[in-house]
Parts: C-alpha cells; sequence; structure tokens
C-alpha cells in the first residue's frame, strides 16, 4: 500500500525544502504539513498541488502499484480518517 504522506515527506527532503517553505506555498501552519506527512491518502487536487511544489508525479506512484496490481486502499481499522483541516487546503 502506498503511504502518500511518506512519500511527500521524501520528496520535501529530496528536494531539499523546509515544511516552513511547503506550509507558505500551500498556505498553512506547520502543523498542517506535518498531518499531511501522517496521511495515506489525499485528494487529486492537493497530489497535483503537491506534484508540481515538488517536482514529482504523485500519480504514477499509483499508475505503477494499479500495473502491478497492488491494494492500494488504506486498512479502516488502522488508518485515521482524513484530517479536515488538511484536507480544503
Amino acid at each position: 500500500m502506498i503511504h502518500i504522506g511518506k512519500c511527500i515527506a521524501t520528496a520535501l527532503r529530496e528536494e531539499r525544502h523546509t515544511v516552513q517553505w511547503l506550509a507558505d506555498e500551500l498556505y498553512c501552519d506547520r502543523s498542517n504539513v506535518y498531518r499531511l506527512f501522517r496521511r495515506s491518502s489525499v485528494d487529486a487536487a492537493m497530489m497535483m498541488r503537491l506534484s508540481r511544489l515538488l517536482n514529482r508525479d504523485f500519480f504514477a506512484l499509483y499508475s505503477e502499484a494499479l500495473r502491478r496490481g497492488e491494494d492500494m486502499m488504506p486498512d479502516p481499522v488502522t488508518e485515521a480518517p482524513a484530517d479536515p483541516l488538511t484536507a480544503e487546503q
């Protein structure tokens, strides 16, 4: 399963940007960025924004997993629901 929050955190680090930089780009607080890192999924609009900001095609992660036949859905028992504070960012 893809944990997009971890992928975003890795991309941010590889691009040598700070959490504050991403918060500024997303017009949110740093705490929301840290919540984003804990999320196993994000909506398509947010993923598009993040892909552009971090020079990554996060959609390709899902396309590749789909081609390999991997389960991409989070386990509803172990995964927390989407954080409403970051869902609208």
